[in-house]
């Protein structure tokens, strides 16, 4: 059964285009000079390049610009393969539709999911030209719906573009705990881990909060913080267990570790992520650290401050997984300018 996530505009504007010799296609890619869908934007955005490829076109090779120019219409006639009707899409006709309002567009492609490959647009042309045209026009994207198994790039991918993978495997250390055997609904990641599966920065180390249960059942009911990459043995690894009900994570209404795990926390594929807005709470106070000085803590602060805000700025949480995420369990109003403490 095929399930569809949303992308988000900076995956949109990295996809390339497939390479074809159809001229309606060539037309749009400046012969195929332009590579990606940034490309296609940057070049078309000029008025200049608009108007001297008006001159030129012809049924036969303005199918696809045309959606460029008019963007989402209504009732725009199909034009898949052997339909024969790219030849009918002409100024006349588009000039004659409605055009689509934002909602109408989001319904659209909620309903008509993009088959595309990662980060690679073979079909749906039309509709991609379309969100182009509307983007050069300075209206704002809206997700387009690609199936999930197709999001991220397979082993082995030799195509020349941006490759994709899932993010939540940038996180350091996380694949030890499967290693170890400890059941990922037991556990949630905290912290800077959520920096580091949105792309922003490298976690140091990782820290979790534990259920009672796992607590019981495999570390005899301590309740301190547990240095588990040493009570493990692990060599290169660096995993720490919060203590038992730290303040930390007793805000936004979360009373105990087990309401945090199971009731504040959302799964990222496959892992218990503390809602982001427990750490963006706090992410701009720099203490003092045993390892680090006041000067690279807080290079490291400002980099997670710049980045979340940049992060929330492009809308990358439309992106799958992220997509999860409420705005009210991402807490970017919380972000502060960093200060110092007690240094």
């Amino acid at each position: 059964m095929s399930y569809y996530v949303p992308i988000s505009l900076n995956y949109f504007l990295n996809c390339s285009f497939k390479p074809s010799n159809c001229p309606k296609k060539g037309i749009c890619t400046n012969g195929g000079r332009l590579k990606t869908v940034r490309d296609v934007i940057n070049y078309w955005e000029k008025k200049e390049h608009r108007t001297a490829i008006e001159k030129i076109l012809r049924p036969g090779n303005q199918e696809y610009y045309l959606s460029i120019k008019y963007g989402f219409r209504k009732n725009v006639p199909d034009s898949g393969p052997g339909s024969k009707l790219d030849f009918k899409l002409t100024p006349i006709l588009f000039e004659a539709l409605e055009t689509m309002n934002n909602e109408e567009v989001q319904e659209y492609l909620e309903k008509n999911p993009m088959p595309i490959e990662p980060y690679r647009i073979a079909h749906g042309t039309h509709r991609v030209y379309a969100m182009i045209g509307h983007l050069i026009r300075g209206g704002s994207y809206t997700p387009f719906y690609v199936e999930k198994d197709n999001l991220y790039c397979k082993p082995g991918c030799h195509w020349p573009h941006a490759h994709s993978k899932n993010p939540i495997l940038n996180v350091k250390y996380i694949e030890a705990m499967d290693r170890l055997g400890i059941p990922r609904s037991e556990y949630t990641l905290c912290n800077s881990s959520i920096l580091t599966a949105m792309g922003i920065r490298e976690n140091g180390d990782l820290d979790i909060v534990i259920t009672e249960k796992l607590r019981r059942e495999m570390f005899g009911g301590q309740t301190h913080e547990i240095d588990l990459a040493k009570a493990a043995g692990l060599k290169e690894e660096k995993v720490s267990i919060i203590s038992k009900n730290n303040s930390k994570y007793q805000i936004f209404g979360c009373k105990s570790d087990d309401d945090l795990v199971k009731n504040y926390s959302i799964n990222l594929n496959g892992y218990n992520f503390c809602e982001p807005r427990f750490y963006f709470n706090r992410m701009h106070r720099n203490r003092p650290s045993q390892h680090r000085s006041h000067k690279e803590n807080r290079k490291i602060k400002e980099r997670g401050k710049k980045g979340a805000e940049k992060f929330n700025e492009d809308a990358d949480w439309q992106m799958y997984p992220f997509s999860n995420i409420t705005m009210e369990q991402w807490g970017f109003d919380l972000i502060k300018e960093v200060v110092d403490l007690n240094w």
